[in-house]
């Protein structure tokens, strides 16, 4: 699969070599907000289950993944 996919409260992304822009530098502690976005890297068993956990807790969360 490449591309990404939205399933309850997680989305997935395999877009290899590609980046979001936001990725490319941390926010510091000013720009941090409430309910911000968070990035799991790599979409293995750890992977889901930190999503899962981290989805059901109300956060907004995208799993990258090279393989898809």
């Amino acid at each position: 699969m490449r591309g990404s996919a939205h399933v309850q409260g997680i989305s997935r992304s395999a877009k290899a070599g590609r980046r979001p822009s936001s990725a490319l530098r941390a926010p510091s502690p000013r720009e941090r907000a409430e309910g911000e976005d968070i990035a799991i890297i790599g979409g293995g068993i750890i992977g889901i289950c930190v999503a899962a956990y981290l989805a059901e807790a109300g956060r907004n969360v995208t799993i990258f993944d090279r393989t898809g």
